[in-house]
């Protein structure tokens, strides 16, 4: 006993050792989970406390709750040896004389051959149960034609009193057995063996049922099968009952036979009707091809952009980004208008819905970035520094076309990462995926900034974006004025332009046509604005893109 306390001891000073290193695991995992939040992904200290605490609770009870399942898978195993161990050192008290006893009803009964059991050790045939003489009772489901039927042997008189003399032994346990088959006494390891598969209908009918309909003669050889099947299915029945078990009677066999009637009707009728629609196919098989849908206003509009874009038709503006204070140009925003064949402007915004999944956004985005690549080499010959703003769409970030534009104009020009502000709508950004925001990456790398344009709502990680280089916050004026909704509510104007100037993103109101919203854009804290009210977009020629007429205008 000393021994075993001593294992325990030792097993159990080993359990808690193990739990300190796990624990130590844990707190190792928090502490690394907390700096790469705060100083890898730039989170809040408070934040990223609390997500590290919370993490490191879910894994103490985590560990908690494996600790207790294997503590009651102990307790269990425990119990399971002392309930052996208890059964082992009862008493028996009442086994040697039950097989005494047996011995003698056995020497009293007539000898016979005893056969050899599967291990080698004899047992007497009459004293097994029959659902275990397999052996001598297997070819009674097949028996040869005109064999008289076998007659179940009769208990033998010594038996008896052995029966009254010995305490009953326990019956044995038999498996399920199928009602359907009738056969009661025959041996179940060897049942499935011999019996007969189900038959079936012939697979011709089968195949041919829903292709062809079934002509008088095939409906009548269904019908002598299906009967057949039943008379069969009645003598298995009758063959694999027991002999004091009486036959299926008549009425039995006879509704049998009219389901199987009744769903093989019901059967042909679903393949007749199945059938009918068999002609109007075939007129329309043979009715002249249809013609091909009408060209919509919207096709031509899509064909004539792509005609435009692929010439190099198009014109520049500029639409100047002025301090609402000062009332001095800040910044510029490139916009680029598509011409037709005869010179006339195509109208399009600067964020087109109809043109996603067409192929034209990512060569509407290469026209703008060419033409402001030249507008910002023209400033920089002028010596003025602004920053152009381009609408750009998350199409382009994912093709190679635009890519392979934005590189080669960033090599002419390394200068430009600072000058170039791609502009994506907060839908687009919604929907941005690994290629999207690995191409962001590589372009906040070498130096580029981002604006958000048609913000909407707050229900986004701002926090993420400033991170992801987006520097810029464009709303518009009269959404500004209602309030942008959140998660709690609506959040006033000021609120709003607090909460964007505290993660260092600059707000830019646009769409402001009357000194009345200037006011009050003014007033609710935004410092940039954009729209009518500070002059219509600008025309650039297409010779040099003079900087200074730009500024002078």
């Amino acid at each position: 006993m000393a021994s075993i306390d001593g294992g325990r001891t030792g097993m159990r000073n080993q359990s808690s050792i193990a739990d300190l290193i796990v624990k130590g695991a844990i707190a190792l995992v928090t502490a690394a989970f907390f700096i790469g939040a705060y100083l890898q992904f730039r989170v809040s200290f408070w934040l990223a406390l609390i997500a590290a605490l919370s993490i490191y609770i879910t894994l103490l009870m985590l560990h908690a709750l494996m600790r207790r399942s294997e503590r009651v898978d102990a307790l269990v195993s425990e119990v399971t040896r002392l309930e052996d161990e208890i059964s082992r050192l009862k008493p028996q008290e009442e086994t040697p004389p039950a097989r005494g006893r047996q011995r003698s009803a056995a020497a009293a009964r007539p000898p016979a051959p005893p056969p050899q059991a599967p291990g080698g050790s004899t047992f007497d045939i009459k004293s097994t149960p029959p659902f275990e003489r397999a052996p001598a009772q297997q070819g009674r489901g097949v028996a040869p034609a005109g064999a008289p039927p076998p007659v179940p042997s009769a208990p033998s008189a010594p038996s008896a009193p052995a029966a009254v003399a010995q305490p009953p032994e326990p019956p044995p346990v038999l498996s399920p057995w199928p009602d359907a088959s009738g056969a009661s006494d025959s041996s179940m390891h060897d049942y499935w063996a011999f019996r007969p598969t189900k038959p079936t209908l012939p697979e011709t009918s089968q195949g041919r049922r829903k292709d062809v309909p079934l002509t008088d003669a095939e409906r009548e050889a269904d019908l002598d099968a299906v009967q057949g099947m039943i008379k069969r299915l009645a003598d298995e029945v009758s063959l694999g009952a027991d002999a004091s078990t009486s036959a299926p009677s008549q009425e039995s066999i006879a509704r049998a036979s009219v389901e199987a009637l009744n769903t093989t009707a019901h059967t042909m009728r679903a393949a007749a009707a199945s059938k009918t629609p068999a002609a109007p196919a075939a007129r329309e098989r043979n009715a002249p091809p249809a013609m091909p849908p009408p060209i919509a206003p919207a096709h031509a509009r899509l064909s004539s952009l792509a005609a435009a874009l692929a010439a190099g038709r198009v014109d520049v503006f500029v639409d100047p980004i002025v301090g609402l204070a000062d009332h001095h140009v800040h910044h510029y925003e490139a916009t680029v208008f598509p011409r037709d064949e005869r010179g006339v402007a195509l109208p399009i915004a600067a964020h087109d819905r109809q043109l996603v999944r067409t192929g034209l956004l990512p060569l509407l985005d290469g026209a703008r970035l060419k033409h402001a690549a030249q507008v910002c080499r023209s400033f920089a010959h002028e010596r003025q520094k602004y920053c152009m703003l381009a609408a750009a769409s998350g199409e382009s970030l994912a093709t190679d076309r635009f890519l392979d534009e934005l590189a080669n104009a960033y090599r002419e020009r390394e200068a430009l990462a600072g000058e170039l502000v791609l502009t994506f709508t907060q839908a687009d950004v919604r929907a941005f995926g690994g290629t999207e925001w690995s191409s962001l990456t590589d372009m906040r790398d070498l130096g580029f900034r981002f604006g958000l344009d048609e913000v909407t709502d707050l229900n986004y990680e701002f926090t993420a974006l400033r991170a992801a280089g987006f520097a810029f916050i464009k709303i518009d004026a009269q959404a500004l004025m209602q309030g942008l909704p959140a998660s709690g509510g609506v959040v006033p104007a000021a609120d709003v332009c607090r909460f964007f100037s505290e993660l260092g993103l600059m707000v830019i109101a646009v769409r402001i046509d009357s000194e009345m919203t200037r006011t009050k854009v003014v007033a609710s804290g935004v410092s940039l604005g954009e729209g009518p009210l500070f002059g219509p977009p600008q025309m650039l020629a297409a010779d040099g893109l003079a900087g200074r007429g730009i500024a002078a205008a």
